[in-house]
């Protein structure tokens, strides 16, 4: 027992040694005993000049210091102390796949034994950027729950040469509909299944057993925004096979993206952003591609606390090789990763790799359990580096005037105007202009037409029909048939009750 309570020494029984008196050999040996085992070999004191310690880290909290160079190989889980560290490329959660980072760490509460890491703060400076050398990025963790990845560009805005200010850039996302407010042929709340289309420029594709409808739904959880993306699993697939998935994925026209010169030396980087909310928590992951598709870049980023809205940002490398189209046709594929096989994961995220895939290593099964939601919205997707804030993210989308607009250049329904004739006793021929559209668009009549020779007879189909006889972006002559009573051949007929469909989508 060398220390009282006030962790001061105390000679041990039989000792110290009385003057003129012989020294006992077991006292002494007891006394050294003591001091060896007891004293110079346990953690010594602060008030005597020790650390109170035994682990370098438990000292440093001990003395209320701060420590350098902590090695982290994985954000989420690494035990966090206040002062710098450092990842190397292949850290899992990090701001961007495949890059380097140092950075600092703050911690928000008293710095006791056993770390608990409820509450801190990292700022991460890239080391991979060439763009905007040591681009900062911060997250959060607030009593326990981590916030996703910022990018913070306040301190290196004036090293962007090639990125547009925030305000220029405001009308520039290259997606249609990121704000899921426009679903012309769907309505909202309603489902889609793999190959049809969710809600305006979104698809859902599955492969498997299982069903996962998706729609375009009316939410609150997203502050600005009103309405999100949500893949509903009906069917659950608790294991994917090699060559399975369900994705969501938008395809964007060439002229849309044509901007960023890929394919060539001056590649310029992209950034994507969107808010999550997913029922099972975990890392998920999705795809750029461009339209042959024959390149692919993955991207991950972590889904923190389960059905809790989070904002993510991703900023990715312009393609310096491939083929990518600048005109009318698919210039870039995004896809955003529910579940996914091995032989559609790519090898490596992070990086450009020849090929097609729909995710990233490490996707998570997000269809395994008929629980399963998964839930997207404010998808952006930008020139540059820079992307808007959480806050600022709902600000950045167009108007819902100006992308039904937009959407409509893909698909819309029409009630034409105009005259047309009589073809034969049952059909009947008609030019319609659809000004706008990215190519020629194929016809649907989802109900029946009904003419009028606008004198005494109205003719309608016995069931609905429409074909194509000469069709540009702008223009269609279109014929339709199945009319009864018969027609008058060469007659004038004008449209009466009619709405077609016109589809020029990707």
């Amino acid at each position: 027992m060398p220390q009282d309570g006030s962790n001061n020494y105390q000679y041990p029984p039989g000792t110290p040694g009385i003057p003129d008196t012989t020294i006992e050999s077991e006292a002494y040996n007891t006394f050294l005993d003591d001091l060896v085992l007891n004293d110079l070999n346990i953690p010594r004191p602060l008030h005597r000049g020790g650390t109170g310690a035994s682990t370098a880290d438990a000292a440093l909290v001990n003395l209320k210091a701060e420590k350098a160079e902590q090695v982290v190989t994985a954000y989420l889980s690494h035990l966090w102390m206040p002062g710098s560290f450092r990842s190397a490329i292949g850290a899992t959660d990090a701001p961007v796949a495949g890059h380097a980072f140092a950075g600092i760490c703050y911690i928000n509460e008293p710095l006791v034994s056993p770390l608990t890491n409820a509450n801190v703060t990292v700022e991460a400076r890239d080391q991979n950027d060439t763009v905007v050398p040591g681009k900062k990025y911060i997250r959060q963790k607030i009593a326990g729950v981590w916030s996703a990845w910022a990018y913070e560009d306040q301190d290196v805005v004036d090293l962007v040469t090639t990125v547009a200010p925030f305000d220029a850039m405001s009308y520039s996302g290259m997606q249609i509909n990121g704000g899921m407010e426009v679903s012309q042929e769907k309505g909202f709340s309603s489902s889609a299944t793999s190959g049809m289309h969710a809600c305006d420029g979104w698809r859902i594709y599955t492969n498997g057993t299982v069903s996962a409808p998706t729609g375009s739904f009316p939410t609150a959880a997203f502050p600005g925004f009103s309405n999100c993306l949500a893949a509903v699993v009906f069917i659950a697939q608790p294991s994917m096979g090699a060559g399975e998935y369900c994705i969501l994925m938008q395809n964007i026209e060439g002229y849309r993206v044509s901007r960023l010169a890929w394919g060539t030396a001056n590649a310029k980087p992209i950034t994507l952003s969107f808010w999550s909310q997913h029922t099972r928590p975990g890392v998920y992951t999705g795809t750029i591609r461009n339209g042959v598709p024959n390149r692919s870049y993955g991207f991950t980023y972590t889904h923190a606390a389960a059905d809790t809205p989070q904002y993510n940002t991703i900023t990715i490398p312009g393609d310096q090789t491939g083929t990518w189209t600048v005109t009318s046709g698919v210039g870039m594929g995004v896809i955003f990763a529910v579940a996914c096989g091995s032989s559609l994961t790519l090898p490596a995220a992070g990086v450009w790799t020849a090929g097609s895939y729909f995710a990233a290593p490490g996707q998570i099964n997000g269809v395994a359990a008929t629980s399963d939601r998964f839930r997207i919205t404010g998808v952006t997707v930008l020139p540059g580096t820079q992307a808007p804030t959480a806050a600022q993210s709902p600000l950045i989308m167009r108007p819902y005037d100006q992308e039904l607009a937009t959407c409509k250049r893909y698909w819309r329904a029409i009630t034409p105007e105009g005259a047309g004739a009589a073809s034969s006793n049952i059909a009947a021929q008609f030019s319609i202009r659809h000004d706008g559209m990215r190519a020629a668009p194929t016809i649907l009549v989802p109900t029946v037409i009904t003419l009028t020779n606008a004198i005494t007879q109205t003719y309608t189909q016995t069931s609905p029909n429409g074909t194509i006889a000469v069709n540009t972006s702008e223009t269609g002559i279109y014929n339709f048939g199945n009319f009864t009573p018969a027609l008058t051949g060469l007659q004038p007929l004008l449209f009466y009750i009619s709405v077609i469909q016109l589809d020029a989508r990707l």
